[in-house]
This record gives structure tokens, sequence and C-alpha cells, in this order.
């Protein structure tokens, strides 16, 4: 997210100086200063080679001239970034300060995405180098354009869902400005960043610079954003991606919009609550959330009725009222999440015929690999019997790793559970030696799932800066992927690794 704030243009806001007091850890690169907590775990020469791939790659696919000097500053985590900089939830770039401002838990996630911000400030507008009117459209869509990956999924295959299932709105108002910010903000993002991808694809990075620099589509193109929109449309549906209403639903279904007395009242009581949440004062957590549920009917609020009830042992009522609220949630994106809690409540309360059904019907839904996965997870832990889930549910870290590499065995289902292994290594600190012993007797096939176990160890072996693990597991995925909504993604990640790993031999 490009942002700019008036505080820093005056020197009102925490001083940089402030920043770098708490971020000691300073790298140097060509092109990058970057200021890190000492304490993040992603492995520093991995991390000057992920900015520096990233910044050649958007030099490249913009065709820019300039070479510029960017500050990268990456907290250890939201709490830092909200204490030292004042934006805890979102990364931000400052285009005319040549500044981005992550955390370690999305980095990841958001580095190319905010360098494009930075680098496409070459073309953009002065004072603050972004688009033509600050129309947040053009600032956006480039980016996601030029990134063309969310949630590890090609743009256009997710906005082919949008238009499939009713969830779209029309190009000609989202480049609108205020309208922008009108639409769930997945909508906005995404139909921006695809059609400005289809316009560079069909028409060229040039042109694609002067709209951004003018946002005059008749004087660009030649044509108005209404005739643009019909090739777009016409050009999407000849891709030949399967639909999948249930995807779609999960990255776009809401829920009716509900006239708010105080939005801001209500999440200020919600972080009050999580307060009391992680204090173990559960009682008072559970009031607060139940204020804030009554209030404006949010299903975070639910999920934090539920989460303290099971800490109080109140299994009856949270099973009660989860399945209760189930209906308000059907047509959003937290139906899926709400059924998972729902199947967790079945078996605490002796329920297993029900969450056997939940969890099934999950596995045929299918919304996304990672609720597939996670869904198998829950199926296999089902399957020793009621009890070993019940003792996962409640184990910390460590004992879960444990009880997840029982399944070790099962060459076809295990792969499945890869991604949440090393999601809880890393928590839990567990040695890289630990994680390759475990993994080098996997035998991967060509199945998504599978795809996708080779990809996330890639990944994280490349955290590891270990490159030719990496290397041999980001080709094979690259390689053997049947899924033409995937294949930019591996390609992408092989590149970055084949990469690092020349230069690592120079």
């Amino acid at each position: 997210m490009w942002l700019f704030y008036l505080k820093p243009v005056f020197g009102s806001a925490t001083s940089e100086e402030k920043i770098k007091s708490e971020l000691t850890q300073e790298l140097s690169t060509e092109h990058f200063r970057i200021y890190t907590d000492p304490n993040i775990k992603y492995d520093t020469t991995a991390l000057k080679n992920l900015h520096e791939f990233y910044y050649e790659a958007n030099k490249a696919d913009l065709e820019l001239s300039e070479d510029i000097l960017i500050t990268s500053f990456i907290f250890k985590n939201s709490e830092q970034k909200k204490r030292l900089f004042g934006s805890e939830n979102a990364d931000v770039a400052k285009p005319w300060l040549k500044q981005i401002y992550l955390d370690e838990s999305g980095f990841l996630n958001s580095l190319k995405h905010e360098l494009i911000h930075i680098q496409a400030g070459e073309f953009g507008n002065p004072p603050f180098d972004v688009a033509a009117g600050l129309n947040p459209s053009l600032i956006e869509g480039v980016a996601v354009a030029l990134e063309n990956n969310y949630d590890d999924t090609e743009i256009d295959y997710i906005t082919y869902l949008a238009l499939q299932n009713g969830y779209a709105v029309d190009i000609n108002k989202l480049f609108e400005r205020i309208s922008f910010f009108g639409n769930l903000s997945t909508t906005s993002y995404l139909l921006s960043g695809s059609f400005l991808k289809f316009l560079l694809d069909s028409y060229g990075v040039e042109l694609l610079k002067n709209i951004y620099k003018t946002g005059d589509f008749i004087s660009v193109y030649g044509k108005q954003i209404e005739e643009l929109e019909i090739e777009f449309l016409s050009h999407m549906d000849q891709k030949g991606y399967e639909n999948n209403a249930e995807t779609a639903k999960l990255y776009f279904g809401r829920q009716p919009l509900i006239q708010k007395k105080c939005p801001r009242l209500a999440a200020r009581i919600e972080r009050t609550a999580w307060d009391f949440y992680r204090n173990r004062e559960y009682r008072k957590a559970l009031e607060k959330f139940s204020f804030v549920y009554n209030y404006v009917g949010s299903y975070s609020s639910v999920n934090g009725i539920l989460w303290a009830q099971i800490q109080l042992n109140e299994y009856k009522s949270a099973y009660e009222f989860a399945i209760e609220k189930l209906p308000t949630f059907k047509n959003t994106s937290y139906f899926y999440n709400l059924n998972f809690r729902i199947a967790e409540l079945a078996i605490l309360n002796k329920d297993s015929l029900r969450a056997v059904n939940i969890i099934d019907s999950l596995l045929s839904w299918n919304p996304s690999v990672k609720f597939y996965n996670e869904a198998v997870t829950y199926k296999l832990l089902l399957h020793n019997c009621t009890d070993f889930f019940s003792t996962y549910f409640f184990a910390e870290l460590d004992k879960k790793l444990n009880m997840l590499l029982s399944f070790q065995e099962n060459k076809e289902y295990f792969p499945s559970l890869i991604p949440r292994i090393i999601e809880f290594s890393q928590i839990s600190g567990w040695e890289t030696d630990i994680i390759k012993n475990i993994m080098q007797d996997i035998n991967l096939n060509y199945s998504r799932e599978h795809i996708y176990a080779a990809y996330k160890l890639s990944q994280y072996y490349y955290s590891n800066n270990l490159l030719e693990e990496s290397l041999e597991l980001a080709k094979f995925a690259r390689n053997n992927n049947l899924k033409i909504e995937y294949q930019s993604i591996l390609d992408e990640n092989y590149n970055l690794i084949i990469w690092s790993y020349k230069k690592s031999l120079k």
C-alpha cells in the first residue's frame, strides 16, 4: 500500500532516528539500506538478495532508466511497527522519500508490491511521485499488475472468479477516484490490477506509464475506458480458467453493510477484549466481545466469543452459538473459518459424526489449497480418535509438531501438513537441520497439494540461505505444476532462487 502521511512531511511523526535506534541491524546493498530488528529470523544474505532481485525485476518490467537508493525498514512484528511508525497492519511505501515500512510476518508477501510503488515514482507526479490525481486505482493497480501474486495465485484467476460469480464492479466506475474505497478492498485491488495488467500485456509498458502519469485513457490509448473494458472482459473469457464458486466466496464474500454508530468504538472495544484474552481474563473478554457482536455483528467478535467460551470450558454454549450464527455468514468468506470452529467444538462436545461431516464438506468445497490442507490435517487427526484431536487442539506448538510428524508414513497426505509444520517449526525455533532430516525422504507427486508443499519448502530453505535445497524444490514445483493459475508464481520463485544461486557462485 502506498501511503502518504502529512505528519512525516512536517516532521511531527516518529523520527527516522527513533526507528533506527531499535532497528539496529543495518544491511547495505547496491540499491538498498535495510534496517531490521536484530531478532528477525530471515537470513540476512537471503534478505539482501530478495530486495535486489525484486528491484532488478521491477526495473526490467517497467523499463526504467534511473538507479535509486531505497531505505527499507523491517520491524519484528506489527506491535513494534505500530509503536515506532504508527501503522500496525498496513505495509507502507513513501515514494517521495524512497522508503518502505514492513514487518517480518508479512514482508515476503508485500516487498515486491511496495518496491513497485517506489520505483514507479520515476514516471509519477510530484510532489509525492505517484499517479495522476492521486488516483488509488492507478497507484495500487500498477503495483498489483506487476506483482501478479495474490495469496500465491495469479491475479487474473481471482479476478476471473469475481467476474464469473457476480462480485465484480464496473471498471470505468472503479477508476473514478472515490469509487476505489467504496468497494471491498479485494475487489478494487484485484480488478484494477488485472485491468492494468491487460493494458500492459496488450499495449506495452510505455502506454502504461503514460496512463499512470496522466490518468487520461482517451489521450493515451485513443479509446474510452468503456471500450478498453470490453476488450478486457473478452480477454478474461479466453483465459481457460476453471470456475470455483467457493473460491470466489472465500475472496469476495462479505456481510451486508450494517449501519454503525461508531466503528472506531467497536474496534477499540474489541482490542480491549483481546487484551483481556491475552491476560487470561476470559470472562471480561467474553463480555467485551459480546458487546461488539451485538453492536456491529462482526465475524471477529463471534470468533472472540467462541475462543473466550472455550477457555472458560463453556463448550456447549460455544457450540450452540457457533451453529446458530453460521447462516449469518453463509455467503461470506468467514463461512469456512466458522465451519472449522464448529468442527472443533463438535469434537469437544463429543459429536464426532458432525465433525467428520463438516471436514468432508470442507474438502469437497475446496476453496483454496490452504483450506484444503487444513481440512486434511483435521481429517488425519480425527482418524486416530477424537481424544487425539482434542489433545492436539490444546497442545503447545512443540507437541503439535510432533503429533503432525506422526503422520509421516502417510505418503499421500503428509505433504498437505508440510506448510503447517514449517510455520510451527519457525515459531518454535526448531533448527533447520531437523526439518531437512524430516523432509529428505518425502516423495512428491504432481498434485496441487504436493506442488504447493514443494513451493513452501523451497521458500523455507531460501529464507535460511540453503540455496541448493531450495533450488531443487523450486525446480520441481515449476516443472511439474498442472494448474495454470499458479505457474507465474512458481516461475518467479524459481527465478529468484536461481538468480541468488548464481550470485553465490561468483
